[in-house]
This record gives structure tokens, C-alpha cells and sequence, in this order.
């Protein structure tokens, strides 16, 4: 079987599991990616949309809504809070 995605929720989850690891440098590439897959704009963080690639990079499935910049500030800390 050959998987070319894998989603963050599925990612977190194997960590929780301790299937996997997620050591600081790989928290902070893939915050650097998220970034780069919403070019900067403040949107809607569902970990399930992101999607992480055999290669390592960082994309978002389309469909994401746009949302105010303290909102998207709340999800990012969140999201690094799990990370």
C-alpha cells in the first residue's frame, strides 16, 4: 500500500498513540507550511483539511473559509498547543 497524504488529525492522533513522533523541528516546518498554504491570510484551521505529502509538504484541501485575524491567531495557538 502506498500513501501519498496523510492528514495533521491522522498525524496527531499516531503521535498520541506514540506510533510517532513530533520533535519541535517537525511542529515548527509544519506551522511553516500552513502558513504558506493559506499564503498568509487569516483562515479557518480544521487539522483534518491539512494535508501532509510523502515529499513533506504542506497543503490545504480547498474549501476554506476565510475568517477575522483573532480568530485565526486562537486556531494557530491551538494547534501548537497540540503540536
Amino acid at each position: 500500500m502506498v500513501v501519498e497524504y496523510v492528514s495533521l488529525t491522522e498525524v496527531l492522533a499516531a503521535a498520541r498513540g506514540r506510533h510517532a513522533s513530533l520533535v519541535p523541528e517537525s511542529s515548527g516546518y509544519l506551522l511553516l507550511g500552513l502558513f504558506q498554504a493559506t499564503a498568509g491570510r487569516p483562515s479557518h484551521i480544521d487539522p483534518g483539511r491539512i494535508m501532509l505529502s510523502s515529499e513533506g509538504t504542506v497543503s490545504m484541501l480547498s474549501g476554506r473559509s476565510r475568517v477575522g485575524a483573532e480568530q485565526a491567531n486562537l486556531a494557530i495557538r491551538g494547534l501548537l498547543a497540540e503540536l
